[in-house]
């Protein structure tokens, strides 16, 4: 396992939920989603209603500047957010359209 450490500011959820997982013969659970380990990841399909995504829980309301995933280890895509949305991309993975909500439940 190839394990990263946690970035200044970065904040880890307790729980980590997805739509539903991809499974190919071999399951990439939503917990493998923030793991920081580089050997596994996580992938969702559809849902019945067609939905793809991926929910993380906090434990206390926290500020969230931004959004940041890994495509693969060296492609990632970045969405600042601001008082509304979190829309704006930076990234040599932009290219695949993501929407990213943040909100309290």
């Amino acid at each position: 396992a190839v394990v990263s450490t946690q970035s200044t500011g970065e904040i880890k959820p307790n729980k980590v939920e997805q739509s539903k997982t991809y499974d190919e013969g071999i399951a990439y659970p939503a917990k493998w989603l923030a793991d920081q380990d580089w050997s596994t990841v996580a992938k969702a399909t559809a849902n019945d209603d067609g939905l793809v995504w991926f929910k993380l829980t906090f434990d206390k309301v926290h500020c969230i500047h931004g959004v940041t995933w890994w495509i693969d280890a060296s492609t990632s895509q970045a969405k600042t957010c601001s008082a509304t949305d979190c829309s704006k991309c930076e990234g040599d993975g932009c290219a695949t359209p993501t929407e990213v909500s943040v909100f309290i439940e």
